[in-house]
């Protein structure tokens, strides 16, 4: 299992800040999967970070123990 966390208007969309998911083997198959049970993910454009690191492009999820989900935000 992989230990899912959910910030801003994901988790509002997810309706949980944190959940457990059957692992998938990347990124880019964990978007996919949320897009098809949460049709309001499916076009949104959020980052993931693994293990509390921000990634980029797909990326493998094997030995990751923490995914996080976060939103569009802007500093100042």
């Amino acid at each position: 299992m992989l230990k899912v966390k959910a910030f801003g208007k994901i988790a509002e969309i997810l309706q949980q800040e944190e959940f457990l998911m059957e692992r998938v083997e990347s990124t880019e198959a964990m978007k996919a999967y949320l897009g098809a049970h949460y049709p309001g993910l499916k076009n949104m454009k959020y980052q993931i970070a693994l293990d509390k690191k921000i990634m980029s492009g797909d990326a493998s999820l094997t030995g990751i123990t923490e995914v996080a989900l976060l939103p569009p935000f802007s500093g100042g």
